[in-house]
């Protein structure tokens, strides 16, 4: 029994544990190797970046130091680009201080609603009815005469401290040039007529009263200190397609059709004030961000070239041994130089936006300067 077993045991074939053959890993060329590290390390040595602009010929590497140029310009330009795009041109308008804007457009939708005026934007202009119940009446020769504008008189300060001018046939029987119309505006006129406005004292009298203008084509917001400094804001009509002003303080109303508080229906006016300046200004914000982008990128890109001359014309003294750089190369150390000051710049650039366009020229010129006194200084 027991040979038949071990008969049987010597048949039986010996699996044979497969042998797992070794990946021969290529190891990277040790030349290669080098360049990539000098490649990084012109970051933070500029001895690297004499190096790489020198010795690393060839399209590849001359393609390689222009990108990083232009990859320098677009990191630089990154903070600019976001500060102009991040603007809310509601808060800057009706933010604090607003010398009273806010109070005053509230006093206006109130009495829009209350006096039966519709006012919208309708295919893409502004649309008024009933606008006499609201425009601004004087006293003439022969009576009241009412003007074409809205206006708010304080008797406590005895002037007007709010204007609202509509450029539509159905306010004032005409329409002009929104150029005209803004124009005449701000130059105390009739922005209709031409005549002088009343309460103004003359043809020269300086303008400084909060105001809304709806114009054909543009909405121009202004705002006054009591000192009559100021700016205004314009905006695209048509960008507020369907907006009724009129019912702005219709929607305060609660269940009961009471207005809240005044400084609740204040805040809640100005909201909405504040996404019609936003609404209005946003097409243009971004058509002149990306414009303000555009101008700064071509004046980095200037810089670039420029460092790239000036380390140029700071070698070529006849016992200078750095004379031997081409203009091309030289070119090729302020690409390479770039890349730093350029990640240094979008950190800067986006913990302080007021120093965004300058950081990358500054920071790229210390590091010209360090380059060309240090580095490329001839020895004594």
């Amino acid at each position: 029994m027991s040979n038949k077993k071990k008969n049987k045991n010597k048949n039986q074939a010996v699996k044979a544990t497969p042998v797992k053959a070794k990946k021969n890993r290529k190891k990277m060329d040790p030349k290669k190797k080098e360049m990539v590290k000098v490649s990084f390390m012109t970051l933070i040595n500029n001895d690297a970046c004499l190096k790489v602009a020198r010795e690393y010929r060839g399209a590849g590497w001359a393609a390689l130091a222009v990108g990083l140029g232009l990859l320098s310009v677009v990191l630089a330009d990154v903070p600019t680009l976001s500060s102009q795009l991040s603007v809310n041109f509601g808060d800057s308008v009706l933010g604090a201080p607003n010398y009273s804007l806010d109070q005053e457009l509230a006093t206006f939708s109130k009495e829009l609603s209350e006096k039966g005026v519709t006012l919208e934007i309708k295919d893409g202009k502004p649309s008024v009815q009933h606008w006499d119940n609201v425009v601004y009446t004087v006293e003439g020769e022969n009576g009241p005469e009412k003007q074409t504008w809205y206006a708010d008189y304080s008797s406590s300060l005895d002037k007007i401290v709010f204007e609202v001018f509509v450029n539509s046939v159905d306010a004032g029987g005409m329409t002009v040039e929104d150029s005209v119309f803004f124009a005449r505006i701000t130059s105390a006129k009739d922005p209709l007529t031409g005549n002088v406005r009343p309460g103004y004292g003359g043809s020269d009298a300086s303008y400084a009263t909060n105001f809304v203008a709806f114009g054909q084509e543009n909405i121009m917001v202004g705002r006054y200190n009591e000192n009559g400094k100021g700016s205004t804001i314009t905006g695209i009509t048509a960008d507020l397609e369907g907006t009724k002003f009129s019912e702005f303080a219709n929607e305060t109303k609660n269940g009961l059709g009471e207005y809240p508080e005044e400084k609740e229906f204040v805040r809640a006016i100005t909201a909405k004030w504040k996404d019609v300046i936003v609404r209005s200004t946003d097409r243009q914000k971004i058509s002149s961000s990306w414009t303000m982008a555009g101008i700064t990128a071509a004046i980095y890109v200037g810089i670039e070239v420029l460092f790239g001359l000036v380390v140029f014309l700071l070698t070529r003294g006849k016992r200078n041994p750095f004379r031997i750089y081409t203009f091309w190369e030289t070119q090729k150390i302020s690409y390479w130089a770039g890349v730093a000051p350029a990640l240094l710049s979008l950190a800067f650039g986006f913990a302080m936006p007021s120093f965004a366009m300058m950081s990358f020229i500054v920071l790229f010129g210390l590091r010209l300067m360090w380059l060309s006194m240090k580095t490329m200084r001839p020895a004594a």
